[in-house]
């Protein structure tokens, strides 16, 4: 199995000339110092890893970097390895999908959870404005209904001062025009006892003279 290469080092750049069949070498592994890998698609759809007998030999075309010039050989390689290209592909799409979906639901959650709070926030200080409002004009018509009894209980209380004065005065002045009357009645009935008492005494005195004189 001759291959024909050059002196070179060990990493050199290769690609892979297999003409469009899926072909990339990451390893090349042979009897001339060429150490690298290859990834080969051959139809093994179902099979995520396939471990091929070391001794099997696979000629590939590539291209090696000597010196400074892209040079083409034939390299008669020992595959290693064989992965499906689709699987890679598929789990790269699913992981993908993967984050696309944990992003949109991390989005959605916050999304949620804002507004949630937002809503909490506004009931909140709605239920708070209302209360105060409650309570201040509770507080209004409770200071309204004291001030409006005191008003009315001193408004009565003066009118009854007022009239208990007044009845007083007026029975004091009744007292009076009676004690009044009374002592005036009392008065002219002494007179008048008096009076007769005294023409009693004179018509008395005069008959009595009379009689005896003659």
């Amino acid at each position: 199995m001759a291959v024909r290469v050059f002196r070179m080092e060990p990493v050199i750049p290769v690609r892979v000339l297999d003409g469009g069949k899926g072909l990339t070498v990451k390893h090349l592994i042979s009897r001339s110092n060429i150490s690298s890998s290859i990834r080969i698609n051959r139809n093994r759809r179902k099979r995520r890893r396939v471990e091929l007998d070391e001794e099997e030999e696979v000629e590939v075309v590539v291209e090696v970097v000597v010196g400074g010039e892209v040079v083409v050989v034939v390299v008669v390689v020992v595959v290693v390895e064989v992965v499906v290209v689709e699987v890679v592909r598929v789990v790269v799409v699913v992981v993908v999908v993967v984050v696309v979906v944990v992003v949109v639901v991390v989005v959605v959650v916050v999304v949620v959870v804002v507004v949630v709070v937002v809503v909490v926030v506004v009931v909140v200080v709605v239920v708070v404005v209302v209360v105060v409002v409650v309570v201040v004009v509770v507080v209004v018509v409770v200071v309204v209904v004291v001030v409006v009894v005191v008003v009315v209980v001193v408004v009565v209380v003066v009118v009854v001062v007022v009239v208990v004065v007044v009845v007083v005065e007026a029975l004091v002045v009744v007292v009076v025009v009676v004690v009044v009357v009374v002592v005036v009645v009392v008065v002219v009935v002494v007179v008048v006892v008096v009076v007769v008492v005294v023409v009693v005494i004179v018509v008395v005195v005069v008959i009595v003279e009379v009689i005896f004189l003659r």
